[in-house]
């Protein structure tokens, strides 16, 4: 079992040499084909910009955060103006001195205490 085994030799062959090249006149016929139907220069398509408003909403998520900030931003709003003339009975805002007896405003007793501290 010396001798070389002829499918031996031919994968050796095939391992040193390179992969094998169509002729120049396959690859001209073909080049020749495509410029036939190919269009004289091809344009792109340019996508359109997105709406303003898309592009303002990206940042935040989308319409989806959008409307989420608007909710929260409404709750807070209805909240704060709702409960303003309750807020300083809290008994936390009493220990502090925050409740003046000589004022009936809330913002007269928080004025007073921004001046004081």
């Amino acid at each position: 079992m010396t001798a070389k085994n002829p499918i031996d030799t031919a994968l050796g062959a095939a391992k040193t040499s390179g992969p094998p090249l169509p002729s120049a006149s396959l690859v001209a016929r073909v080049l020749a084909d495509a410029a036939e139907i190919s269009p004289p220069a091809l344009t792109a398509s340019l996508a359109e910009k997105p709406v303003f408003w898309v592009r303002f909403l990206a940042p935040i998520g989308g319409i989806g955060g959008g409307l989420a900030l608007a909710g929260c931003a409404a709750l807070g709003i209805f909240i704060g103006a709702g409960y303003s003339d309750t807020l300083f009975e809290l008994p936390m805002f009493q220990a502090v001195g925050f409740d003046s007896p000589g004022s009936s405003n809330p913002l007269d007793t928080l004025s007073i205490l921004m001046t004081e501290s």
